[in-house]
Formats: structure tokens, sequence, C-alpha cells
């Protein structure tokens, strides 16, 4: 019984793991796509003073 609720445990935390990944992945996505959608390109990014990402 103990095994067979540590293997659902470990189930349950692959399954979240998947799915946290597919969340950030496509967050990613959205945000090139948001940048695409705004017409700046990271060489427009770069030049501009303001800019202060590293």
């Amino acid at each position: 019984m103990y095994k067979s609720s540590l293997g659902h445990r470990a189930g349950v935390r692959m399954m979240q793991l998947g799915t946290r990944l597919e969340y950030v992945g496509s967050l990613q996505r959205y945000q090139k796509l948001v940048r695409m959608a705004q017409g700046s390109s990271p060489e427009e990014d770069r030049d501009l003073p303001q800019d202060c990402q590293g």
C-alpha cells in the first residue's frame, strides 16, 4: 500500500513537471509573438539607450 502510494506521488510529480515545462514553453512562445507584434527586434532593442536588460 505504501509502495503504490509512493509510485502515485512520483507519477503526479512527473505530470506536474511536464505541464510546468509546457507552460514555460508556451509562455516564451507567447512573449516572442508579442515582441514580433510590437515590431521590436533584438537588434533594435540593443540600440535603445534606455534598454536595461542584461
